[in-house]
């Protein structure tokens, strides 16, 4: 917290030192990321409407090269065609959320005698949730070889569908292994202090009944 809410902290001035040094070549790698920092994530179609530019081969260079160097992430959705970006980083996913909407605050030294107060710990809870769930798909390797199941081919990604999320709010598969053996491996992510109640399974439960339901759809048509 001293490092992020008070005067010109390490946490509260690094980012523009990221578009000085690291990504000064190009404005746009500034606009992607700010893009990327207003929405959960994006597509690449969804980018090129808010860049404003028919330039869609440049785009393509642009997001590689923010997703080589770690900024953003590419993952796909299981059963989709279509690709999603979101920001990998850590750094600037906790700064978009924490520091930015402080920044006055904290340039006007209003937690300079108390940093903790600049951060909303139940926002903090659940942030940690997310980070998790980008920490588990960014390690999908070692959650296969955890599983006993890493010498089998497979392809890894989240599954998500709107019409589902329509019937059944908040419809997803965090994490989804779609295995060569013909059987699939579903994870649930949840990050808790404590032990997870059995609260989960009923939950869990429903929405593999969804994804059952979904896929012998798709398959019959």
């Amino acid at each position: 917290c001293e490092e992020s809410f008070t005067p010109n902290a390490y946490f509260s001035t690094e980012y523009e030192r990221i578009f000085i040094s690291s990504l000064s070549e190009n404005p746009h790698y500034k606009k992607i990321i700010d893009f990327l920092s207003q929405e959960k994530f994006m597509t690449r179609k969804g980018l090129l409407e808010k860049l404003g530019t028919s330039s869609g081969g440049r785009l393509t260079e642009l997001l590689e090269e923010l997703t080589s160097s770690g900024f953003i992430e590419k993952y796909g959705l299981y059963q989709s065609n279509l690709s999603r970006y979101g920001i990998s980083d850590a750094y600037l996913n906790y700064f978009f959320k924490f520091i930015q909407p402080e920044l006055k605050n904290i340039h006007a030294g209003k937690y300079q005698s108390s940093p903790t107060q600049g951060l909303s710990m139940q926002a903090y809870q659940q942030y940690l949730g997310y980070a998790f769930e980008r920490f588990c798909r960014s390690h999908v390797y070692s959650i296969a070889k955890i599983l006993n199941f890493s010498a089998v081919k497979y392809d890894a990604g989240v599954f998500y569908n709107r019409a589902l999320n329509q019937e059944s709010s908040g419809f997803q598969i965090d994490l989804l292994f779609d295995r060569q053996d013909r059987v699939m491996t579903i994870c649930e992510i949840k990050y808790r202090q404590g032990k997870i109640g059995t609260s989960v399974i009923e939950a869990f439960e429903k929405k593999l009944e969804a994804l059952e339901s979904f896929l012998l759809a798709k398959s019959r048509s």
